[in-house]
């Protein structure tokens, strides 16, 4: 696989956000439970909508845990994780914003299985 990119910056909001890639074996377990429930559409998130509760928290936890805010509101740049290591949300805003949560969410699915996708480089 040729897709060497490892994170992006994802503007949301007026916010920007870092998200990074899940680790290889993550990003096959990501790919194959997603491809298993596929209809055949080639919309992989449609899958979300297949998974068990249970399943979609595990898919969600993962993707989130490689999101962070940026914040680059003075010389130096700090980036936190929006989800603290306890689960608890670490930016408050996402708690009461499920647009945004299930926005984020699909960007660090599409970021982490994007190298086994048709046409990705």
């Amino acid at each position: 696989m040729k897709n060497r990119v490892l994170s992006k910056d994802y503007p949301l909001n007026g916010r920007v956000y870092r998200i990074t890639k899940a680790d290889p074996r993550s990003a096959c377990w990501l790919f194959t439970l997603l491809a298993g429930r596929s209809d055949g559409n080639n919309n992989l998130l449609s899958s979300l909508g297949r998974l068990s509760h249970s399943e979609f928290d595990e898919v969600q936890a993962m993707a989130l845990s490689k999101v962070s805010l940026v914040d680059s509101s003075t010389e130096n740049v700090f980036v936190t994780p929006i989800i603290s290591v306890d689960g608890k949300w670490a930016d408050k805003t996402l708690s009461e914003n499920a647009d945004e949560v299930l926005e984020l969410t699909t960007q660090s699915i599409m970021l982490t299985v994007s190298p086994f996708l048709s046409g990705q480089e």
